[in-house]
């Protein structure tokens, strides 16, 4: 069963208070926060990873969704605002775990350059990294956890003896391989059985899922493995023969079709003051994907002077808005000028209407995308609410449509998703109905 609280201890040892309570239960409220909006302020968190089944317990992709830095980010954000319980202390237990997640995990010599984090570093043998110290501050954190003697809201006496001989073996292999064969750093995340055990889970998969496989069964599945590697992924079709599926850029910031746009949603579509106040208690997220969309022009044009036109220095006083890009922020986010902010801001507008004024019609919409990115930049131009001016004639028209393609892309998948998040609850209940029925 599933813990709902954890009780655990002061991190560094120090305190006014002698232990913490970290709680699921703040994790499901800053999702119920969420629902029904285009906007998440933690938009790596699901219902399934907040509700997972016996098997799902064990999926790493769905752990990882609880312990990221856009749900620490969340919880510093609205945690006060809506009177989230022990906000900060699960935000305290998410940030340690994931802060050892992110040491023990690194495969690769630049991802911690090129994400800009410290902990994504190669672990080196020298005690005073900041690394090591805090697998040091860990171990010590673990042992005064394990002595707290809670029957309930704590680790499992196998996970804790698990954490502990992990954590300690990975520094002493540091210092081993140092001392022996000179290397000034490990990478923590190679010392894993993951490919040998994928290896593993494709033999008893093509082996019709038998865990006791045969000498023959293991060869004619690693025979089988091979070919397919040579071969190249492709469908089938009666009318086109054999389809190669590549990997192909399917981003156009082309022209969109007039007649693909469902001309009678824009004499229904405007936006007024009412519209602008209900996004009030959305703004910081949706600074943060404005700042997104903005990093997406800057990179691909890579002109200077539309950065300098689309973004404002971090190092003067911003307000409060821009909050939630400096909780995640490690020194590489771009804070959007207020011109992008309000761009963003009347596009989630239109897609909101369009989804639950116009949903029958728009959902069965030929292109749906197309017709929420045409409406919202003939509604921005027909208004005069976007301008930019750069001296490489980039025009605003196609600064415009870029920072569109990209929010229009977030609220649509977002859509997608509280979609199929109500398609779930809805079948639970049914099942719960049912259950009801049997007793």
């Amino acid at each position: 069963m599933m813990a709902i609280h954890f009780f655990f201890p002061n991190f560094e040892g120090n305190g006014k208070k002698s232990f913490h309570q970290a709680s699921f239960v703040s994790l499901r409220k800053l999702h119920h926060v969420d629902s029904n909006n285009l906007v998440k302020h933690s938009c790596k968190l699901t219902l399934k990873a907040l509700s997972p089944s016996s098997l799902e317990r064990q999926n790493v992709r769905l752990a990882l969704q609880v312990f990221n830095d856009n749900t620490v980010g969340a919880l510093k954000e609205v945690g006060n605002r809506y009177e989230i319980e022990h906000f900060e202390d699960t935000d305290e237990f998410i940030r340690i775990i994931l802060t050892w997640w992110k040491i023990m995990n690194v495969k690769s010599l630049t991802v911690g350059l090129r994400e800009n984090d410290e902990f994504k570093q190669p672990l080196p043998y020298m005690a005073n990294d900041e690394k090591v110290q805090f697998l040091d501050n860990f171990l010590n954190w673990l042992e005064r956890w394990e002595n707290m003697d809670c029957k309930t809201g704590g680790l499992s006496k196998e996970t804790h003896a698990a954490l502990k001989v992990t954590t300690n073996a990975t520094t002493e292999i540091a210092v081993y391989c140092n001392e022996n064969f000179g290397l000034n750093f490990i990478l923590p995340g190679k010392f894993q059985t993951d490919n040998l055990e994928s290896r593993f889970g494709l033999y008893h998969q093509m082996s019709g899922s038998n865990y006791h496989i045969s000498i023959r069964q293991l060869f004619e599945t690693e025979k089988k493995i091979r070919i397919r590697s040579l071969l190249k992924l492709g469908i089938s079709s009666k009318t086109f023969g054999q389809v190669l599926i590549m990997n192909t850029d399917l981003q156009d910031f082309g022209d969109v079709d007039e007649g693909s746009v469902v001309l009678s949603f824009w004499p229904s579509i405007h936006v007024d003051d009412k519209d602008i106040e209900g996004v009030r208690e959305v703004l910081g997220p949706l600074t943060y994907i404005a700042g997104y969309c903005v990093f997406i022009v800057v990179k691909k044009l890579k002109c200077d002077a539309c950065k300098s036109n689309v973004t404002v220095d971090k190092t003067i006083e911003i307000d409060e808005n821009y909050g939630l890009i400096f909780k995640l922020d490690r020194g590489q986010l771009l804070c959007p000028t207020p011109n992008a902010v309000n761009a963003v801001v009347h596009n989630y507008i239109i897609i909101k209407k369009l989804c639950f004024d116009f949903e029958d019609d728009f959902i069965a919409s030929e292109n749906p995308r197309k017709i929420a990115l045409k409406l919202s930049e003939n509604y921005l131009n027909s208004e005069n609410l976007f301008e930019h001016d750069c001296d490489n004639k980039h025009s605003h028209e196609k600064i415009l449509k870029m920072l569109l393609w990209s929010s229009t892309n977030i609220f649509l998948n977002n859509y997608c998703k509280e979609k199929n998040n109500q398609s779930i609850k809805q079948t639970e209940k049914q099942k719960n109905r049912k259950l009801q029925t049997l007793k």
